[in-house]
């Protein structure tokens, strides 16, 4: 049974206190410890949780998406809008520096609940976009990450399931930046559960200390939403993870990236000598340098045709902008040009049931980002930069690529059961509070078609 380990879009559908309230995760890398056994890199999962100051994040200002004919034919232009409304909610942020010290202009709770879609069994393709976008831009699920196992042994003489084992925090105050045991002012407390047969595997699985508080209300833990519900924003330790990478104050040592090239360098004098040598010489701004975070990264829609691939007319194309640096202790400004030869991410659509064994129904899957782990010191797993857009000789789509799950109406059922008795697997549906009915996908399936196999009509 693995019912109670930590949630995955696998799973999906089935107390020292630091004194702070909120908390936020980091994606990267697996690090060596981060194994099968400890719930770490099991079904559904991309990437392992990081420490702080070794997160992962993305060093340009825009990233760029496209819909494949995959996902147009089977979500069709409403399946479009409703990506294009998670894109908008993290278009419409601000800049990190512009936000409060305390961000309390941002909510704990931003799901809500559409009870006609609840019924129906739908689920909002809006919000599972955000979350798995939230994801690709470094931030892991931070319910999930309160707690976690650094390591795992059986004392000698011992059996499964008598494991000691050492429980650590990856879950951080976005204001503090101490390890936090609150996500969302909500109190987590662990509990260890092993299981040994057929999957000997521990875990440190999170609790609300107060039942009665809201729980797994951050955007980024998959087991938060619920069928029916949908989200309208973002909650305060989701902005707050997402200002702590990409504050212009975090400076990392890193690349301008694969397809990043100088357009031009201001100022061209460095010190190249520390005091009392104030010597400066002529040159130009390396390609490895202190960058600090963007501050803000928008995200614009582009037209891709994965089959015509680097042959589509439409690309490559260029963006420039200027980027700030730190270098020989003088702040410098680099005058830059990314070329664009493919989509940053890719939204497409396939079946992606897995037939085991263990069956797996899958809502979603993403290709995991390049991690460019090269400029962090050799003891530590980070920090890094996340990139996707390689150069042109790549023969096929290279870049990021989010898949939605369509296999369309599943019903489950036992061999020996019925259409009259079988279960409804979900349904992808788009829905907000008003009273319009929610639309359901495939595009052109009609809402009363879902309500004769929901209510057996």
């Amino acid at each position: 049974m693995i019912q109670f380990f930590k949630r995955s879009l696998a799973l999906f559908l089935v107390v020292a206190s630091t004194g702070t309230t909120f908390g936020f995760a980091l994606l990267g890398p697996y690090e060596d410890w981060q194994t099968d056994d400890m719930t770490y890199n099991v079904a559904g999962d991309i990437a392992g949780p990081q420490n702080l100051g070794e997160e992962y994040r993305w060093n340009v200002p825009n990233l760029y998406y496209a819909f494949d004919s995959s996902f147009m034919d089977y979500f069709g232009a409403r399946g479009v809008q409703a990506v294009e409304q998670a894109v908008g909610i993290l278009n419409a942020l601000p800049a990190f520096s512009s936000m409060s010290s305390s961000l309390s202009e941002y909510p704990l709770q931003v799901q809500r609940i559409n009870y006609r879609a609840e019924a129906l069994g739908l689920l909002d393709l809006k919000s599972i976009a955000l979350q798995l976008l939230l994801e690709e831009l470094g931030l892991a699920q931070a319910e999930r990450y309160v707690w976690a196992l650094r390591y795992r042994f059986l004392p000698d003489g011992a059996e499964c399931p008598f494991y000691r084992v050492g429980v650590i925090k990856r879950n951080f105050d976005p204001i503090t930046w101490e390890p936090s045991s609150y996500v969302n002012g909500t109190l987590y407390s662990y509990q260890i559960l092993t299981s040994c047969d057929p999957v000997d595997r521990s875990d440190a699985v999170e609790f609300n200390v107060d039942p009665s508080a809201p729980a797994f209300t951050s955007v980024t833990d998959v087991s938060g939403i619920k069928v029916g519900g949908f989200y309208t924003g973002l909650t305060r330790d989701d902005v707050g993870g997402l200002r702590y990478l990409y504050r212009k104050s975090n400076y990392n040592i890193e690349d301008l990236g694969p397809t990043v090239n100088l357009s031009s360098t201001l100022p061209p004098y460095f010190p190249i000598n520390s005091f009392p040598f104030l010597t400066n010489a002529v040159g130009g701004i390396p390609q490895t340098a202190f960058r600090p975070g963007v501050d803000k990264i928008s995200f614009s829609r582009v037209i891709f045709d994965p089959v015509l691939g680097t042959n589509n007319s439409r690309f490559p194309f260029t963006n420039t902008y200027n980027v700030n640096i730190q270098t020989n202790g003088v702040s410098a400004v680099q005058r830059v040009e990314r070329i664009i030869y493919q989509p940053d991410i890719l939204f497409s659509a396939a079946d992606l049931v897995v037939n085991g064994p263990p069956v797996a129904i899958n809502i979603a899957s993403r290709t995991v980002p390049a991690f460019d782990t090269s400029n962090h010191a050799p003891e530590l797993n980070g920090p890094g930069t996340l990139e996707a857009n390689f150069p042109a000789a790549a023969p096929a789509y290279s870049g990021i690529q989010i898949t939605f799950q369509k296999v369309g109406p599943l019903l489950l059922d036992t061999g020996v059961g019925s259409e009259a008795n079988a279960t409804p697997f979900f349904v992808w549906g788009s829905f907000d509070g008003s009273t319009k009915e929610p639309v359901v996908y495939p595009s052109g399936r009609s809402i009363r078609e879902i309500e004769s196999i929901v209510l057996g009509f």
